[in-house]
């Protein structure tokens, strides 16, 4: 057993006054033996000379951007040797105008902090673009006024964690949604690479006790740990400022820890900055949630048109058979499918014809599109009418979609009329489909301010 060194590895996870030059350090100081590991890394670095942090031993102002550059990867290579197999580096940065006579070049600094975490062993994987309505530099004669910054994601391994469905949204149910129900997760769309975060007004910080010339807007915090760590994961952050990333991360159950050189915010995180974004960051946040009436809204959409597509598709084969309706049932939700439905024709064939449109059937679920819908349905073909179906539907409440729309139910169908309306849709181009499940949306988008004048 290890000797103890008498700091605890609890107290590791706060905001430490520490230079990030020194990073392993620290760790080593509090493991006891146990070597710890980070999920995540999200920080903020120095904006290379930008900057005067007021701290003597600080990375970036009064150094040469090869100086500056040359710390950071010394700071990165760290962070990699503590960093799990699947963790991430969360980079937070922005360009600026070099120092020095004109003219002055646009210096790429997130990229080029992306080749010095490259240079360490990171590999870079995403960017995202942070629109944040308030940044520094402001303008200059050459420039527009910026408004954004850089989040860019790199990775130590080929897996990085990466939990996705956190951070999915349920909003605008619009037409291609509704019409290609295949193309869309029953989770949420998957959010977009532009985030509009605005950034905080100094003082607005309840008590406005918050005082750092970059701090980070919580809910960007919020959403990088959501996607890359779980909770009881380490989270760090060496370049902490007042720790908006720790106590985000401590107030969703992750172990953080920080490093920081201005004394006033290690001294003030504790007992001022860590209550006051807390109070601001719901507990709520851990896991994200899933609209589970819009996931099996999606589901539903998906096996209707997984059945339509099936019919049209074995309708362009030669020598096969038209079936005179189908029957399509939820079947049961266990296994990895999304859903495993029971699709049955009614071929009023003989038993070749029947076994024809079955495999023919089968081989169309088996290719695209069928085969994207991320459905195990079970497929059959029977003869004996109206009298199969009800056998099958009994204790079922029943709906019918006809002409080949199925996104809105046209009215439920007692069990005793089916054969009815098998022969009422005999002429239409595609055969009515009967099944236990209802929707009901419709796929036109809601008209626009001026669409709506239009028609009035």
């Amino acid at each position: 057993m290890a000797r103890k060194t008498g700091k605890t590895t609890e107290e590791l996870w706060t905001l430490h006054r520490h230079d990030a030059r020194e990073l392993l350090g620290l760790f080593s100081a509090h493991e006891n033996g146990r070597r710890l590991q980070v999920m995540a890394t999200i920080t903020s670095p120095p904006y290379g000379s930008l900057k005067d942090y007021g701290a003597k031993e600080q990375i970036g102002f009064g150094q040469t951007y090869e100086d500056y550059l040359r710390d950071m990867e010394d700071v990165f290579g760290q962070i990699y040797a503590r960093t799990a197999d699947n963790g991430s580096l969360w980079l937070i940065a922005d360009t600026y105008v070099a120092d020095g006579p004109a003219p002055r070049p646009l210096l790429p600094v997130p990229f080029d902090l992306a080749r010095a975490a490259e240079s360490a062993g990171f590999t870079l994987r995403d960017v995202i673009i942070w629109q944040k309505d308030r940044t520094l530099p402001w303008s200059n004669g050459t420039r527009l006024r910026n408004a954004f910054e850089y989040v860019l994601l790199l990775a130590k391994g080929a897996e990085p964690k990466y939990r996705l469905d956190r951070l999915r949204e349920h909003s605008d149910l619009k037409e291609w949604w509704v019409r290609f129900p295949e193309r869309y997760s029953p989770k949420g769309k998957a959010p977009p690479n532009v985030w509009n975060i605005p950034i905080p007004i100094q003082g607005s910080w309840g008590n406005g006790e918050l005082d750092h010339s970059c701090p980070l807007p919580p809910e960007l915090v919020r959403r990088l740990v959501l996607l890359s760590t779980d909770p009881g994961d380490i989270v760090l952050d060496p370049f902490a400022g007042s720790g908006v990333v720790l106590a985000v991360a401590d107030r969703l159950g992750r172990k953080a820890l920080g490093c920081e050189i201005v004394d006033r915010h290690a001294e003030e995180y504790e007992p001022i900055i860590k209550p006051e974004i807390q109070a601001l960051t719901g507990a709520s946040s851990t896991n994200g949630r899933v609209d589970s009436e819009r996931a099996q809204l999606i589901i539903n959409l998906r096996i209707l048109k997984f059945a339509r597509v099936l019919m049209q598709k074995v309708a362009k084969r030669e020598g096969v058979l038209r079936p005179a309706g189908a029957l399509v049932l939820r079947g049961p939700k266990d296994g990895p499918a999304l859903a495993r439905p029971r699709i049955v024709f009614l071929i009023e064939g003989d038993k070749e014809a029947r076994t024809a449109y079955r495999r023919s059937a089968l081989e169309v679920a088996a290719e695209r599109p069928a085969s994207k819908f991320g459905l195990e349905a079970g497929i059959e073909v029977i003869a004996g009418g109206q009298k199969a179906l009800v056998a099958l539907a009994r204790g079922r409440k029943i709906y019918l979609y006809l002409k080949g729309r199925t996104t809105q139910a046209e009215r439920s169908v007692p069990h005793g009329r089916i054969n009815e309306e098998i022969r009422q849709a005999g002429d239409d181009s595609d055969p009515p489909i009967f099944s236990d499940i209802k929707v009901d949306v419709d796929p036109r988008p809601e008209p626009t301010a001026v669409e709506s004048l239009s028609l009035n």
